[in-house]
């Protein structure tokens, strides 16, 4: 393979700059650079590696927290325009303490942003080794570990003293395993379908639970008559619960309750005809 281009992936925005430079064997990325923003875009450089020109598309700001999907999904179509006609591998830099739960579901979300496949063109780099004193949120640990164990056979230690021609290798390796193949633009819209599918999908099983709030909102109602005792009879059956105190009021009472409406309606037209005739029973057995 003569040509080979890299989208760099990670949290650490000096880890992946040099990782970078050290494949380019120059400064071709900031390290120093400040913390990336929302407004930053993708970064190309590219140079001659072992006989072969190396394009690298260092991306510091995809997993910046303020960034929304869909803004998102618009920097990963920015990635894949700057090597085009498509990337060869997607190489995560890695730390022990780096992610977070948060951050590898949009790892995932970056990844099947990128191919439906995304395992088949990932590796992952680490660059920092953890020491038996340090103090690493157990957490974050257990979150590196989880993604290094998905990619155990696309896995490299940077921090082993890594030479440049070991990690070039590697990632011919992987290139010449996927059959000298790269993440193809036909193959990135696929990918977006099935995204849009898969979001599509989560709207329609949110869509009963959406419905079902709407229906769970405040409602009054204001429940008139002269007779007490069928005013408050109706009302037990609305609220579904039961007021022990018989005593005439001459004032209005609030109650309150949270109930299925639907099915205590239903309840309630069954019953009135049963209040009125127990009443007109009464009027006669006076009369």
């Amino acid at each position: 393979v003569s040509d080979l281009r890299i989208i760099l992936l990670g949290k650490n925005s000096s880890e992946i700059s040099r990782v970078g430079n050290f494949i380019l064997g120059r400064e071709a990325f900031d390290t120093e650079a400040p913390p990336p923003s929302v407004e930053q875009r993708s970064e190309r450089a590219g140079g001659m590696v072992e006989g072969r020109y190396i394009t690298i598309i260092n991306t510091p700001h995809l997993f910046h927290p303020q960034l929304y999907l869909n803004t998102l999904d618009k920097r990963v179509i920015e990635c894949m325009s700057l090597c085009s006609p498509g990337p060869h591998v997607l190489m995560l830099v890695l730390q022990p303490d780096d992610f977070t739960e948060t951050d590898r579901h949009r790892l995932n979300h970056i990844l099947h942003c990128l191919s439906e496949d995304p395992h088949k063109h990932t590796l992952v780099v680490t660059t920092q080794q953890l020491q038996s004193d340090s103090c690493v949120d157990p957490a974050k640990e257990n979150v590196s570990q989880r993604i290094i164990t998905e990619y155990t056979n696309t896995y490299v230690e940077f921090s082993r003293g890594c030479s440049r021609s070991d990690l070039v290798e590697m990632v011919v390796k992987m290139v010449v395993e996927n059959g000298g193949s790269h993440l193809k633009w036909k193959e990135f819209k696929d990918a977006q379908v099935a995204i849009k599918q898969r979001q599509h999908e989560q709207t329609a099983q949110k869509e009963p639970e959406r419905k079902i709030s709407e229906r769970s909102e405040r409602l009054n109602l204001v429940v008139c008559g002269s007779d007490g005792s069928v005013k408050s009879s109706i009302s037990d059956l609305i609220l579904g619960q039961i007021e022990y105190s018989a005593e005439s009021r001459s004032v209005c009472v609030r109650r309150d309750a949270e109930v299925c409406l639907q099915s205590e309606i239903e309840e309630l037209k069954k019953t009135i005809p049963n209040l009125e005739e127990n009443k007109h029973q009464t009027s006669i057995g006076k009369g």
